[in-house]
């Protein structure tokens, strides 16, 4: 039933994951276990039964690509695939990766299309960045051989242009490699401007690849790195009103 989605609603979590459909109008977000909540402009809400194999969502992702369709990741390790999910009855396809590990499904990040899928973990102790070119029949990590830090990486974004590029937001900073498409790639810390501190989620302009962090108490930064040349980090919101600035340095 539709009810008013500010009253009385003691679901999802304390940071709940949400997703907005720009074309349908409808904000997703996490309810309970098995459950889906979807908003409808400012006055109507529902939740719906969803099968998440008795997990919560963490992340939620609304596709580009098609109509109505929508990756759920959760705090189990299981992701899902969802088509028609503003009906009564979503469908469900189970694109868990058979080496994912059992826990937070940070990130579901969509390449060139719905075939390419890029996941990440913010758990310690585990393989955290995993990627599918066949819409997540198969997964191939992207951590190994020790080429990054035990820690918990919060999100990922490629680049439009050349998605070989690839940012993450992690705990200790933004970490970037040029050569994602490798068995092993390269990631080095990006921080110019940013110093070493926790990164809680990436978006991107698409009218012009400019990049916003969002950190965990330092505010927002800008940066022109997948706009080719020079990077500038900016700093363009913080917590204490201040001055902001900006810090050029080269990719």
């Amino acid at each position: 039933d539709l009810t008013d989605p500010y009253i009385e609603d003691n679901t999802g979590r304390f940071i709940n994951p949400s997703d907005y459909d720009d074309n349908s109008q409808i904000l997703y977000s996490a309810s309970n276990s098995d459950y889906l909540k979807r908003t409808y402009g400012l006055n109507d809400a529902e939740h719906i039964y969803i099968n998440l194999d008795l997990g919560q969502a963490s992340h939620i992702r609304v596709s580009e690509y098609t109509d109505h369709t929508i990756f759920i990741g959760t705090g189990l390790g299981n992701l899902y695939k969802f088509e028609n999910a503003n009906s009564n009855s979503p469908s469900r396809e189970d694109i868990t990766g058979s080496n994912f590990p059992t826990g937070y499904i940070s990130c579901v990040e969509l390449g060139a299309s719905e075939n390419q899928l890029l996941v990440t973990f913010s758990n310690y102790g585990v393989t955290s960045i995993f990627e599918s070119t066949d819409g997540g029949a198969t997964w191939v990590s992207k951590d190994k051989d020790d080429n990054i830090p035990d820690m918990p990486v919060r999100w990922a974004l490629y680049n439009p242009e050349d998605r070989n590029e690839v940012l993450l937001a992690t705990e200790i900073g933004i970490w970037y490699t040029s050569d994602f498409g490798a068995n092993a790639p390269q990631w080095e810390p990006s921080i110019d401007g940013l110093a070493n501190v926790r990164v809680d989620m990436l978006k991107i302009r698409q009218s012009d690849n400019l990049v916003i962090a969002a950190t965990h108490g330092r505010g927002l930064f800008s940066s022109t790195m997948f706009q080719g040349g020079t990077c500038t980090a900016t700093e363009v919101a913080n917590s204490d009103k201040s001055t902001t600035d900006s810090v050029t340095g080269t990719t």
